[in-house]
């Protein structure tokens, strides 16, 4: 007989002492309830009128509600205005008398500090020992992080199907723009210096090119460039943007304040993708501006980061916008793409950087620009 042959007991052999009974929760020495109250779901008992009779400590850790605040209060107060006053409840309560149980419907919940949570919700209907309908029990899961997440996910994927068609588009129209673009040079060229027709030309060539700049954020949005990160003077490059800039107003600390002037900043980045960053920032901050005030770049370095600052004097954004303001095809103008800033937005995060919109105070707008230090 083989050796491991002699430690196998046989197939009709009795179970060890030490195994564990199954299938039947009377044989364990535990109560029932403390199973329900050491889940991580919250699990509620109410009784025929929606009243909360039992709330375990999943209720407490999801919903922030003490039982001695929950119990005897009708399960409605967990339920934000909308689907309270639409009868999700009535619906609920009638799906669970047809069918006596509801299983995984995603739905929205109140937390005590007002926050909505996304739960799944079963609902099933409770018997007690005559047959006799008492109540329903009630088990919600905290499905908000994985709901934002598939969100995400689905996000990226309906982006990354639009970015395809964006950068299609943009193929398709920019090389007959760049062959009609040629063909009003040659014309142009062809008229006397005094010809009045040179107006319509330089009329048409502005469109061209404003029509062209639209593909190009098309592209740059669709097929983004992959960064090549030079450690350079980050200080020196944007003083150099802002003299090519014409006619654009940037004060510099050091403008303001000889004793604040601009101490190098060294840093990682590509050139053209800062450079896109911060002409888009400047150039939405001097149109905020309607031409008036100025943009400011206000740099600081802490631990982790090298940050600028970038502010103007206009009227600042809505808080109805604010949340949208990097969402792509998103503008307030009545011309352009409303790629800017989502173009900005994806340049930081290529370069492991970081593009926000600070807070509002009063007036005026503020992006704050985040680099690692190297």
């Amino acid at each position: 007989m083989p050796d491991d042959a002699r430690d196998t007991p046989p197939l009709d052999a009795a179970p060890p002492e030490h195994a564990l009974p199954t299938g039947d929760l009377a044989a364990f020495d535990l109560e029932l309830e403390d199973l329900v109250e050491r889940s991580a779901d919250a699990i509620l008992f109410l009784d025929l009128r929606g009243i909360v009779r039992y709330w375990n400590r999943g209720a407490t850790r999801t919903f922030r509600y003490e039982p001695a605040e929950a119990l005897g209060r009708e399960v409605s107060f967990l339920l934000p205005p909308d689907l309270r006053h639409g009868g999700e409840l009535l619906r609920l309560r009638s799906a669970c008398a047809a069918d006596g149980v509801v299983y995984n419907f995603t739905t929205r919940r109140l937390r005590k500090d007002g926050k909505e949570v996304w739960v799944s919700l079963t609902r099933t209907v409770l018997h007690d020992r005559r047959g006799r309908e008492i109540g329903v029990v009630a088990t919600m899961r905290d499905v908000t992080e994985q709901r934002a997440r598939e969100q995400e996910l689905q996000g990226s994927r309906s982006l990354a199907l639009v970015g395809e068609l964006a950068a299609k588009v943009a193929h398709e129209v920019k090389n007959p723009l760049t062959g009609i673009y040629a063909a009003l040079q040659v014309l142009e060229g062809q008229l006397e210096p005094e010809d009045p027709r040179r107006e319509v030309f330089q009329s048409i060539g502005d469109e061209v090119k404003r029509l062209n700049g639209i593909t190009q954020d098309l592209l740059s949005f669709a097929r983004p460039a992959q960064p090549k990160l030079v450690q350079d003077d980050l200080a020196r490059f944007l003083v150099e943007l802002c003299e090519d800039l014409e006619r654009i107003q940037v004060v510099r600390p050091g403008e303001l304040d000889t004793s604040a002037l601009w101490t190098p900043l060294l840093v990682s980045f590509d050139h053209e993708l800062v450079g896109q960053v911060f002409k888009n920032l400047i150039l939405n901050g001097v149109q905020a501006n309607a031409g008036k005030g100025t943009v400011r770049l206000l740099p600081r370095v802490s631990d982790e980061w090298v940050v600028v600052d970038v502010a103007d004097d206009g009227p600042g954004i809505p808080a109805e916008v604010r949340a949208r303001v990097f969402e792509p095809f998103f503008t307030t103008k009545s011309r352009g793409t409303g790629l800017g800033l989502s173009i900005a937005h994806k340049n930081m995060q290529l370069m492991g950087g970081r593009l926000r919109l600070r807070g509002q105070k009063s007036r005026g707008a503020t992006f704050r620009v985040e680099f690692a230090r190297s």
